[in-house]
C-alpha cells in the first residue's frame, strides 16, 4: 500500500453530496463548540456509547495506526485510525496538518450524532503525529467473515471470482464489483486508480488475489453492509485471465455451481431491450443478459454464450454474456397453445393460484388492452393483466393498438419475480410477459368503441357554447328591449318602470347563465373522469337551483320595505321542519336590488345547507349595518362539521363555493365556525357604500 494524498482522492460513492454539505457545517459546529462527559480513549469506548443518550458533544482521545487519508468534501478530509479494539474514521479540516498511512497518531476531538441519519461522527480538534510506523500486513480472510464484520478496519487478502460490476452513479471514478468466492461473495469498492489501464469488464470473469482494507459502508447505503476498499493498482492481481471467447468457457452444468461463467448454444426465440431468450437443444429456455458492448442477436440467430449463471424459481438466467453468432435459422414454427388470461391465475378448482409452470411456452392470448406504449401493452380480462413487451416489434407494427382495443398477442411466456432480498425467504411474483417474436404475432381483433368519454366530454362542451351562445343572444335582445323602451315612453317615470323591469330580467337572466354554466362545467368534469354517480349529486343540485330561480321570478320579495320580512318570506318555501329566527337591523331603503337579492341567496343558501346537510331544527339569522358595511350571521344547531375538510366542487357541491362568489363583488368575506356535533356559525361582512343610520 502506498500514502494517500488527500488533494488527490475522493470520498467513496456510497456518501451523497448532500451529506457532504452536513459534514462540513458538522465540523465547523463541532471545533466552536463546547465538550461535556468524559473523554473516550478507546474506539472501542467510541462504539459502546449510546447514541439514543448523547445531546452534547462528547470529548475523545484516541491513539492508533493512520490507515488511509483522503478528502472527503470542499475543505474537508477524513483518515481512519485503528487501535488494538477496533477502527473508526475520523474527520478533520485544515489548518489541521493531514496524517500520512501508517504514522502512529494522537487525536483528540469531540463526538457528535448527525440527526438526519443517526451515526457517530468523530471531528478532530488536535492531531499529534508520534511517530511513522511500519505496513500492517493483510490476513487471510473469507467472505463469510468479512460480511460478518470480523475484520472491520484490517487489511485483509481474499482470492475470488470477479464476477461483475456496476459504476457509482454518485462518483463516476468508483466501480462496485462483485468477488465470488467458494464460500460466498462479498462487495469492493474500486477507484480509478486501482483499476489503472485495466476496465471493469476487462476484470469479470479472471481470477484475483485481493488486498483491501475492509470497512463498513457507512452513509446511506450501510444497509449494503460491508466492502473491500481498493487504492492502489497492486491492490487487485489477476492471477487466472478471464474467459475472451463463450467457446472458451466450461460448459453450463447445474449440478456445478461455477463461480465463472459459463457456456451453452441454441436459437434466440425472442428478444427485449437489454435481454433474449434462448432455447437450448432440450428445449429449455434461458433468459441472457449480454455484457455492455456485446451484440445483441435477432430472433432466429444461432448462438453460443458465456455467462455467470443464476438460478431462480422457474427460470436460469445468464447475466454479464458474452456472445458468439454462429449462425441463423429459420424463425420459430412452434405452434402456439391458446390460453384465456383467467386460466393464468386460477387452478382448475377456480383457486388464485399462478400458472407459472408455462414458462418458456409459446402461447396466444386475447384481451382488451389497458394502456400500451412503445415498451410495452397491458391486457386485460377485466379481472387479471398480462404484460405484451413491444420494444423489439413495435416499430415493425403496421398499426398501433390502442387503449380500448381487443387484441390477439402471441409470443413466448415467461413469469418474472422480484429479486431475492434479505428479508425475503422466497422471491414473490411480479408479473407474467409475453415476448413476440415478430410484428405478425400482434394481432388487432377490434377497435376501441367510437363513444369515448373524451368525446362525451366534448360533446357537452359543445352543447355548454351554444347555451352561453343562446344566453348572449338573448341578453343583446334584452338590451334592444331596453333600447326601444326608451324610445316608446316619453314620460320620466314610465321610463324608469321600463329601465327597472329590463334591469331585473337581465339580472334573472345572468343568475340563471351562471348558475347553469357553473353547474353543467361541474358536470362535464366528473362525467370525464367517469364519477357518474357525482355527476347526478351536481345535476340535482342544478334542478334545485333552478327552481329557487323561477321561484324568484314569481317572488315578490322586492317589494317588502323591511329586510326581516323579506328574508322570512324568502326562506318560507325552504324551511319546512326547522324553526327559523329572523332578526335582520338593516333598512331596506339603503340597499339598492343587487345588493338585497344578494343577502336572500346567500341566507337562503346557508339556511337549506344547515337543513339538508347539518339535519338542524333551529337556526337564527341575524344582521346589522355600521359605517357602510353590513354584518350578518346564520347559526345552526345542527351536526356541524370540519370546515377544512367539507366537500367541493369535485365531489359536486358548489353551494359555499356560490357564496364566495358572490360576496367577491362587494369585497366581501365569509367565516365559517363549525366542528362535529357542535353546530355550525357561518358570518358574513360585506361593503354596501353607504354609511348606514
Amino acid at each position: 500500500m502506498t500514502d494517500a494524498k488527500p488533494d488527490s482522492l475522493a470520498w467513496p460513492a456510497f456518501i451523497d453530496r448532500k451529506m457532504k454539505k452536513i459534514a462540513t457545517l458538522l465540523v465547523v459546529f463541532a471545533i466552536g463548540s463546547a465538550s461535556a462527559g468524559e473523554a473516550l480513549t478507546s474506539v472501542a469506548e467510541v462504539y459502546s456509547v449510546n447514541i439514543e443518550e448523547i445531546t452534547d458533544p462528547r470529548p475523545f482521545d484516541l491513539t492508533g495506526v493512520v490507515l488511509f487519508t483522503e478528502a472527503f468534501a470542499a475543505n474537508l478530509y477524513a483518515f481512519s485510525i485503528s487501535d488494538a479494539t477496533g477502527g473508526t474514521p475520523i474527520f478533520f479540516a485544515p489548518p489541521l496538518a493531514s496524517p500520512r498511512q501508517w504514522d502512529v497518531v494522537r487525536v483528540k476531538g469531540d463526538m457528535v450524532i448527525e440527526d438526519h441519519d443517526k451515526t457517530r461522527r468523530l471531528v478532530a480538534k488536535e492531531i499529534t503525529s508520534i511517530r511513522h510506523g511500519s505496513p500492517i500486513q493483510p490476513v487471510a480472510a473469507t467472505a463469510p467473515e468479512i460480511n460478518t464484520g470480523k475484520f472491520d478496519f484490517k487489511f485483509v487478502r481474499i482470492s475470488g471470482v470477479f464476477s461483475g460490476y456496476i459504476r457509482d452513479e454518485v462518483a463516476p471514478d468508483y466501480v462496485w464489483a462483485a468477488l465470488r468466492t467458494d464460500d460466498g461473495s462479498c462487495l469492493m469498492a474500486i477507484n480509478a486508480e486501482a483499476l489503472g489501464t485495466r476496465t471493469a469488464a476487462d476484470l469479470t470473469d479472471s481470477e484475483v488475489d485481493v488486498t483491501a482494507l475492509c470497512i463498513p459502508i457507512p452513509g446511506v447505503r450501510q444497509g449494503l453492509g460491508k466492502c473491500l476498499r481498493l487504492y492502489t493498482e497492486s491492490d487487485i492481481r489477476i492471477t487466472h485471465p478471464p474467459a475472451k471467447h463463450p467457446s472458451d468457457a466450461p460448459l453450463l452444468s447445474e449440478t456445478n455451481r461455477s463461480m465463472h461463467r459459463q457456456r451453452i448454444s441454441g436459437t434466440v426465440v425472442a428478444t427485449s431491450k437489454g435481454r433474449f431468450f434462448l432455447r437450448t437443444g432440450i428445449g429449455r429456455i434461458i433468459m441472457t443478459m449480454p455484457s455492455p458492448g456485446e451484440s445483441m442477436p435477432s430472433t432466429g440467430a444461432a448462438v453460443t454464450v458465456a455467462g455467470f449463471s443464476n438460478y431462480a424459481p422457474y427460470w436460469l438466467t445468464l447475466s454479464e454474456a458474452l456472445v458468439e453468432i454462429t449462425g441463423s435459422t429459420a424463425r420459430p414454427q412452434e405452434k402456439p397453445s391458446v390460453k384465456s388470461i383467467s386460466t393464468l391465475f386460477k387452478d382448475s378448482a377456480g383457486r388464485r393460484s399462478l400458472r407459472a409452470s408455462q414458462n418458456g411456452a409459446r402461447i396466444t392470448l386475447r384481451g382488451k388492452v389497458a394502456a400500451v406504449s412503445a415498451d410495452e401493452m397491458e391486457i386485460s380480462d377485466g379481472e387479471n393483466s398480462v404484460f405484451v413487451v413491444l420494444d423489439a416489434v413495435f416499430g415493425e407494427l403496421p398499426r398501433k393498438p390502442e387503449a380500448g382495443s381487443v387484441v390477439e398477442a402471441t409470443g413466448l411466456f415467461w413469469s418474472e419475480f422480484h429479486a431475492k432480498t434479505g428479508a425475503e425467504i422466497f422471491p414473490s411474483f411480479l408479473r407474467f410477459a409475453v415476448y413476440p417474436s415478430d410484428a405478425a404475432d400482434i394481432r388487432i381483433i377490434s377497435s376501441p368503441p367510437w363513444w369515448t368519454p373524451f368525446r362525451l366530454v366534448v360533446l357537452i362542451s359543445i352543447l355548454a357554447v351554444l347555451l352561453a351562445g343562446s344566453a348572449a343572444w338573448s341578453f343583446m335582445l334584452n338590451r334592444k328591449a331596453e333600447r326601444r323602451g326608451r324610445e316608446l315612453y316619453e314620460e320620466r317615470a314610465s321610463h324608469a318602470i321600463a329601465e327597472k323591469k329590463v334591469e331585473e330580467r337581465t339580472r334573472l337572466a345572468v343568475e340563471l347563465h351562471d348558475s347553469l354554466s357553473q353547474t353543467l362545467t361541474g358536470v362535464a368534469m366528473q362525467l370525464e373522469v367517469g364519477a357518474t354517480d357525482t355527476a347526478k349529486t351536481i345535476l340535482t343540485a342544478c334542478r334545485g337551483e333552478l327552481r329557487r330561480c323561477l321561484w324568484d321570478l314569481r317572488s315578490r320579495t322586492f317589494e317588502e320595505r323591511d329586510m326581516t320580512e323579506a328574508i322570512e318570506r324568502t326562506l318560507e318555501p325552504n324551511s319546512v321542519g326547522a324553526k327559523v329566527s329572523v332578526r335582520f337591523n338593516v333598512p331596506r331603503k339603503r340597499l339598492d336590488d343587487s345588493t338585497t337579492h344578494t343577502i336572500l341567496r346567500i341566507v337562503r343558501e346557508l339556511v337549506v345547507n344547515a337543513i339538508r346537510h347539518g339535519k338542524a331544527t333551529d337556526i337564527k339569522v341575524a344582521g346589522e349595518c355600521h359605517e357602510g358595511t353590513i354584518s350578518f350571521s346564520v347559526a345552526d344547531n345542527g351536526c356541524g362539521f370540519d370546515p377544512s375538510a367539507a366537500p367541493g366542487p369535485k365531489e359536486g357541491h358548489f353551494g359555499l363555493l356560490g357564496v364566495r362568489e358572490r360576496l367577491k363583488e362587494f369585497g366581501g368575506d365569509m367565516k365559517i365556525e363549525s366542528s362535529p356535533g357542535q353546530g355550525t356559525k357561518a358570518t358574513i361582512s360585506m361593503a354596501i357604500g353607504k354609511t348606514c343610520p
